[in-house]
């Protein structure tokens, strides 16, 4: 059995910089959701490929805009308020 002497091609690697991913997260300046956040926002918790974005925004700003989907973070804080807590309760007890 002959073997060929020709060497295989292996595409160049990118640059590493150039492979990270940024995920944005927004969260309230609350001592509870900083607490949540402040690994990765001291870089404590390092993963390789991603980058972390903090925005600091006030909770109801934060529900307003997942309520309405606008989709301007990856990761968001959100409180339940009466209304979502009522609705889900009163959804619940449909289920039971």
């Amino acid at each position: 059995m002959s073997m060929s002497n020709t060497a295989t091609q292996i595409p160049e690697l990118k640059d590493p910089a150039s492979a990270v991913r940024e995920i944005t997260v927004a969260h309230s300046p609350d001592s509870d959701d900083a607490f949540m956040f402040y690994a990765l926002a001291t870089n404590k918790v390092r993963v390789p490929g991603l980058r972390f974005t903090h925005t600091l925004c006030d909770i109801e700003t934060l529900n307003r805009m997942a309520r309405e989907g606008e989709g301007l973070y990856d990761v968001t804080a959100i409180v339940p308020t009466r209304e979502t807590r009522s609705s889900t309760s009163a959804s619940q007890s449909r289920e039971s």
